[in-house]
């Protein structure tokens, strides 16, 4: 596997989520159970979606004290694992960006400020 390919491909995910031509859906809790490998553990929310017909799941994890994040395709009819992409930071930064877009940060920090401007400006 090329995995220059690979963070090419997780580059442009992070720039459609940004500009939400990818949505993400939160899925359920006890999906976890079946995809850990012995000593991990999910930390937050498991994050999926849809691209080109392939099943997609991100997530952050612990293991052996340091946190991680993956990136995979997977079975949606079994939850196994059927590929990883390879670590890079580009995976964290699509994290990070998937966090605010569920967060609706962007909507409430135009708002406030919004808001403030208003009452500044009386």
């Amino acid at each position: 596997m090329n995995i220059e390919k690979s963070r090419q491909a997780v580059i442009i995910m992070l720039r459609e989520t940004m500009e939400n031509e990818i949505r993400w859906n939160i899925s359920p809790p006890d999906h976890s159970k079946y995809f850990l490998e012995i000593g991990e553990s999910i930390l937050g929310n498991i994050y999926c979606t849809v691209i080109n017909g392939k099943n997609i799941r991100l997530f952050q994890y612990k293991f052996k004290g340091e946190t991680h994040y993956r990136l995979e395709i997977y079975d949606i009819n079994n939850d196994s694992t059927l590929w990883i992409f390879p670590p890079t930071d580009s995976i964290r930064n699509l994290y990070d960006q998937v966090l605010r877009q569920f967060s609706g940060v962007e909507e409430f920090l135009e708002e406030f400020l919004e808001a403030y401007d208003n009452k500044t400006n009386i």
